[in-house]
């Protein structure tokens, strides 16, 4: 199982990993189907959030796009394996259930346009299962929109500013438990990146993948 980040949790900022390829051998058909990845975030002290990506390439590495999500560990050790983010034909993504009290996933429509602010008015009051920590994305404009503060009313509130702004205003909202895939993006070029806000001590994360022969990318590869 091919680690493809181990290091301790730097400065705020952005930062990637080392690029890593799926390489086939001579008896092997076509590319992997599907892929599992597991995030261990080790909390020491500190700190405020760290998102994590696990990004794929078409192009040999000269632009990346998103293909697992994990939102915002906080000032808490967690552990969030996903299976089955698969290559498939469909470009819809998937919000997985991990890391909430009861793994609810479905999707609610706003009811209101939004760009940069903390609050979103939503179509429907709170059906019960939206819980502070999930994540919430944005299926209508294809986007990662944040993490849920609370939900009141018709009043949904994240934990920073959104993401990204709203197509229009009945946008379609997926909340997931802490995971969010997107299926469809499946290249031979991959890599981790993750953004860290505040200043952690003594924190690790750690990125691990199972699929087919992933190896680091170096000298004589292919694109």
């Amino acid at each position: 199982m091919p680690n493809l980040l181990n290091a301790a949790v730097p400065a705020a900022g952005t930062y990637t990993g080392s690029i890593f390829q799926i390489r086939q051998g001579p008896m092997q058909a076509g590319a992997p189907m599907s892929l599992c990845a597991q995030k261990l975030f080790t909390y020491g002290s500190g700190g405020t959030t760290v998102d994590t990506f696990l990004q794929t390439s078409l192009d040999g590495g000269n632009t990346w796009a998103d293909v697992i999500r994990w939102p915002q560990s906080t000032t808490a050790s967690d552990a969030r394996p996903i299976a089955g983010a698969a290559s498939s034909l469909t470009t819809s993504p998937q919000a997985v259930g991990a890391g909430t009290s009861d793994g609810s996933i479905g999707t609610l429509a706003a009811n209101s346009t939004w760009t940069t602010g903390t609050t979103i008015t939503m179509g429907v009051v709170n059906p019960g299962w939206v819980l502070p920590g999930m994540s919430v994305f944005d299926t209508t404009a294809a986007a990662a929109i944040g993490t849920v503060l609370s939900y009141t009313g018709l009043t949904l509130t994240l934990t920073a500013a959104a993401a990204h702004a709203s197509s229009g205003s009945t946008d379609a909202l997926l909340f997931g438990g802490g995971v969010i895939i997107v299926p469809g993006l499946f290249a031979h070029w991959w890599r981790v990146k993750y953004i860290v806000a505040g200043t952690y001590a003594t924190s690790t994360l750690r990125v691990d993948v199972d699929c087919g022969n992933m190896v680091p990318a170096g000298a004589g590869s292919f694109n």
